[in-house]
């Protein structure tokens, strides 16, 4: 049953929660059934990185929503939030022309005027959960 939350973003923390919590038994009926319809190891990957960043927006959400926050405080709130996202996962930005035609693309990903290292997300990923070593080892499988 969905969560009756009227703010989207406290609703997807709440279900990439749920999934969070309930991936063993998850994992296991998938391996056992194996369906069609399965999501590809990379899914569960990215719901583990959604999970906690929604997470961390709900806090943030949460913190801001009160009728006597200011907007300066919002607007600092919401800066913090985003430049831990940028922090976690070591986004280098902005490139310049010059920096992007000289990033290596084998161990960097580009998007736009911004790129991360391959092996940083590597790192922020095993850093939240020891199940996902397992996921980045089989990046290969990817679907």
């Amino acid at each position: 049953m969905c969560p009756r939350i009227v703010n989207w973003w406290l609703l997807t923390e709440k279900v990439t929660k749920w999934f969070k919590i309930h991936r063993h038994e998850w994992l296991a009926h998938i391996e056992l059934k194996q369906p069609a319809s399965a999501s590809p190891r990379f899914w569960w990957a990215s719901l583990l990185v959604m999970q906690h960043f929604m997470s961390r927006n709900a806090i943030t959400f949460r913190s801001i929503h009160g009728l006597m926050t200011l907007l300066e405080q919002r607007q600092a709130t919401l800066n913090d939030l985003v430049a831990s996202f940028i922090d976690d996962v070591g986004v280098i930005s902005p490139l310049t022309t010059k920096l992007i035609v000289n990033l290596d693309t084998s161990t960097h990903v580009l998007s736009g005027f911004y790129a991360i290292s391959i092996s940083n997300v590597q790192e922020f990923l095993s850093g939240l959960a020891t199940w996902m070593d397992a996921l980045i080892e089989k990046a290969g499988d990817v679907d």
